[in-house]
């Protein structure tokens, strides 16, 4: 039985990252177009390294159309929250690390990704995993609220008994690479997701503040 509930949810979340999604509504949504911060940014990653551009991109509307409060934007950096009864709850973060790689941020469900074969851990490397059926490895870390290396845009996503992945693609990404990434996003979601009444099209929640719970009156 645990086989097949396994297998369902890797069938779910593998049609979470294969669903339509009204792209320039999201980007909108997102704040990455216009006169924004981020939306420089994406369009000169679009100048200079178009396949880190869309790769980027993709996680991002990826993620703002599974956490449906509007995200929190930083330097570099995007958190994205669901609504927790009166808090939010910070479920994701994707980072445009200043040394050219992505970093994206999940909760952990790194045994269930192995166990349904989206990634094969390395020998001798833990943080190693090769896309399963490719040559291509993306970098995986497990935090949680003990770990020294804890990026400041998933602080708030460990701790109190929650732990995340640290996920690092290299500045120029396959699309397996980019997909298996999308897969853990996915799965990470499932926890959550069918709670969430509000839709894309809904009325939008309102912004947190930079805590990853904070109450909703604020």
């Amino acid at each position: 039985m645990q086989v097949r509930a396994e297998s369902e949810d890797m069938e779910r979340a593998r049609a979470i990252t294969e669903a339509p999604i009204d792209v320039e509504a999201m980007m909108i949504r997102l704040a990455l177009r216009g006169p924004t911060a981020q939306a420089r940014r994406l369009a000169l990653s679009e100048q200079n390294n178009p396949r880190r551009a869309a790769a980027w991109q993709r996680l991002a509307i990826l993620m703002g159309s599974l956490a449906l409060a509007r995200p929190r934007v930083l330097a570099r950096a995007m958190m994205f929250f669901i609504p927790d009864t009166r808090y939010f709850q910070q479920v994701f973060s994707l980072d445009d690390a200043a040394d050219g790689s992505i970093v994206a941020c999940c909760e952990d469900v790194l045994q269930a990704a192995t166990d349904a074969g989206v990634l094969d851990q390395q020998a001798g490397q833990p943080d190693r995993h090769f896309v399963l059926g490719t040559p291509q490895a993306i970098y995986i870390e497990q935090l949680d609220g003990k770990s020294d290396n804890v990026p400041p845009h998933c602080n708030s996503m460990t701790g109190w008994n929650r732990r995340a992945l640290k996920i690092t693609l290299p500045s120029s990404p396959s699309a397996e690479q980019v997909d298996a990434v999308a897969i853990l996003c996915a799965l990470s979601s499932l926890r959550w997701r069918d709670t969430q009444t509000q839709t894309i099209n809904g009325p939008e929640l309102p912004c947190p503040s930079p805590a990853g719970r904070q109450n909703r009156s604020t």
